[in-house]
């Protein structure tokens, strides 16, 4: 480390001011102020349990608040409140309300920490960098009435970033409606790309596609009316393999409890630098089922939190999301990038919603009521889904496909025409691209009767070093590791030499 340099620092019209000091253990909190009417038995101590506050708005108004004390002041990182129905037989009234926290050092005078707007009968996850109160207050607007069933008031990581806020919203959810990294689970993928070409897909061991270096993910889900479920990654059996059983365009198939089946394929086509990444979703039901099929554009990577070398896995910004009838433009707005999702298939909407209103970044068919043809989220939070409804009273195979452009917005011209003409082109050039790879990784016969999977094996490195390879620059990997190593370089070249 260095010794640092020299300087001056000057201040100016200090005044000391009197703050009260952290508690250390705080006593538990209690209500200390009400507006609207609770249910005065059940007013004590609700943080940290499962107390039920019945919380109404006064008669004239939609409006209401709860103060509460906290035992003295204390640093946190948010606020987590669980929401239920005042009535649960009673449909949702109003489409959502909104609930701003204010903290106070003294009770009496309160400064606005955060706001966020909350669908009946949900919950509220309000990250907050570094807060600091003793007294905090809750101002809710919206109609309808409503039950406080839990209040948490987070710790510190919880507001430290958007891993660690989306890491706890993990724990209330059921599992594959989040990427098992949040839970946290080890998470495998393989990357997807053409040779030589600067950027990669990665396809996840559950079905989700990244489609490049610190950006979005597309993540497939099947919607069951019959059940009423949203089913995910957790809810089926899962299986993976490659084309030929090598071949760099890989394979995850769900076999759901309902019967149906799901299987995503993904593969890259074009020149580098002209390079489109595929993936195509075919979705059999062996019986008359009543469902729809998700494609959930949501701000997620496929590469974990942990692989944090010169780059950050996990979250991944999106700042908004415009839709049209069968596609999508996807933008971050520092550093800039804007990704065109285009999806080929019969009877698709697209529908978009921001962080306020779906926290858990999880696309429910409930929300699909109130779609929006634009969504801006300041969070960097902002994600949409492509959904087609499935019916009828037969079996049947439907597929979907999903084409992004890795360099530009342009397509090729097959991609706008009718869904079964755009699809019988692209399984051409999924065949072309077959044969490429077949030839590439064939110039020198390697043959291991006694152990095919190791035979597979070294085919298939040799993909992903020329895929990983940017032009002459040889690479290990397409997301921390790309770079170049001196080691990795001399294996890489003698493996390259060696296969011709």
């Amino acid at each position: 480390a260095s010794s640092g340099g020299h300087g001056i620092v000057e201040f100016a019209d200090v005044t000391l001011e009197s703050v009260s000091q952290s508690t250390a253990k705080p006593d538990a909190p209690t209500v200390v102020s009400v507006e609207g009417t609770v249910n005065a038995e059940e007013v004590a101590r609700i943080v940290g349990q499962e107390s039920e506050i019945r919380w109404v708005p006064p008669a004239n108004s939609e409006e209401a608040s709860l103060a509460i004390s906290l035992g003295g002041i204390r640093e946190f990182g948010g606020v987590i409140a669980h929401f239920g129905l005042a009535d649960p037989s009673r449909p949702k009234s109003g489409r959502a309300h909104s609930i701003e926290v204010f903290g106070s050092s003294d009770g009496t005078t309160y400064q606005k920490l955060g706001a966020q707007t909350v669908w009946f009968g949900e919950s509220c996850y309000l990250p907050l960098r570094d807060a600091e109160a003793g007294f905090l207050q809750f101002r809710v607007k919206g109609n309808g009435r409503w039950v406080l069933r839990s209040l948490e008031i987070a710790p510190l990581p919880f507001g430290e970033s958007r891993n660690s806020t989306l890491s706890r919203i993990a724990r209330d959810q059921r599992p594959g409606m989040l990427p098992r990294y949040f839970l946290p689970e080890q998470a495998y993928w393989t990357v997807v790309g053409v040779a030589d070409d600067s950027k990669e897909g990665l396809l996840s061991a559950d079905g989700a596609l990244e489609v490049d270096k610190e950006r979005f993910s597309i993540e497939p889900f099947v919607c069951d009316f019959d059940a009423t479920e949203l089913l995910g990654w957790a809810n089926a059996t899962l299986s993976q393999d490659l084309t030929d059983g090598y071949l760099p365009l890989p394979r995850v198939t769900r076999q759901y409890p309902n019967g149906q089946l799901l299987d995503v394929e993904a593969f890259a086509f074009g020149k580098p630098g002209q390079s489109v990444l595929a993936a195509t979703y075919t979705l059999t039901s062996p019986a008359p089922v009543s469902s729809a099929i998700v494609l959930a554009v949501r701000p997620l990577q496929v590469n974990p939190p942990w692989q944090d070398l010169k780059t950050s896995g996990g979250f991944a910004r999106i700042d908004s999301i415009e839709c049209g009838s069968n596609e999508m433009s996807v933008r971050r707005a520092l550093p800039p990038d804007e990704k065109r999702v285009f999806v080929i298939g019969n009877d698709i909407a697209c529908n978009g919603l921001g962080s306020d209103l779906d926290p858990a970044l999880i696309p429910t068919a409930g929300h699909w009521e109130w779609p929006s043809n634009k969504v801006t989220d300041p969070a960097g939070l902002a994600h949409a889904a492509f959904t087609a409804s499935i019916g009828g009273k037969k079996a049947r195979v439907d597929k979907w496909a999903v084409l992004v452009p890795l360099h530009s917005d342009e397509l090729p011209e097959w991609a706008s025409g009718a869904a079964p003409d755009a699809m019988a082109a692209l399984e051409k050039e999924r065949q072309s691209v077959e044969g490429w790879w077949r030839a590439e990784l064939n110039k020198v016969t390697l043959s291991i009767p006694a152990d095919r999977d190791l035979e597979n094996t070294f085919r298939t490195a040799l993909a992903h070093i020329l895929i990983n390879r940017d032009g002459p620059a040889i690479q290990p990997g397409s997301r921390t590791y790309e770079r170049s190593w001196i080691r990795d370089g001399c294996l890489t070249s003698s493996a390259l030499l060696a296969t011709g």
